[in-house]
């Protein structure tokens, strides 16, 4: 009960935060880029069971919204928050992937969607991608990368993933 009232408070502070800084996203760029190292690190919520950390010297290559699927390949968007205190409040990242989903066939699992809090941060541009890893990562099709607060789009971005 205890968690419960805990994670009901979290998602109300989240919620209030949101109307009461009204944050506000610019993209800085969408495209390909490159990092110098990442660090996996296990995490069950997300379609392969790792995510990558520790993202150092991240780079844009090119602007693009058409993505080559290519193991090894990294894209997604570099944005800045507006406002006031906007960097203090958490926020979320939501993937939509293609409609067939991407299926781990170690778990057997399909997503069709994955999402995650970011915490706050001081950081004046933030960035967020993916990065294909997985040979059944490469699914063509429209990829959608979101910035949420609360129940608020602050920021959406489409991808046409295609195959080489």
């Amino acid at each position: 009960m205890n968690i419960r009232l805990f994670a009901l408070g979290l998602a109300l502070a989240a919620l209030v935060g949101c109307a009461t800084a009204n944050p506000r996203a610019k993209l800085v760029w969408a495209g390909i880029y490159c990092y110098d190292s990442a660090e996996r690190q296990a995490d069950a919520s997300t379609p392969s069971g790792f995510r990558l950390t520790n993202i150092t010297q991240p780079r844009l290559l090119t602007r693009a919204t058409t993505i080559k699927a290519e193991l090894g390949r990294s894209f997604g968007i570099a944005y800045r928050l507006k406002r006031p205190g906007a960097n203090a409040i958490p926020y979320r990242v939501h993937w939509q992937f293609p409609a067939d989903g991407l299926t781990n066939p170690r778990t057997k699992v399909t997503h069709h969607t994955f999402e995650r809090e970011l915490g706050p941060s001081q950081a004046k541009t933030r960035g967020l991608g993916w990065s294909f890893t997985e040979p059944w990562e490469l699914v063509p099709g429209i990829w959608q990368v979101q910035i949420l607060c609360g129940d608020q789009v602050l920021l959406a971005q489409s991808f046409e993933v295609v195959l080489p």
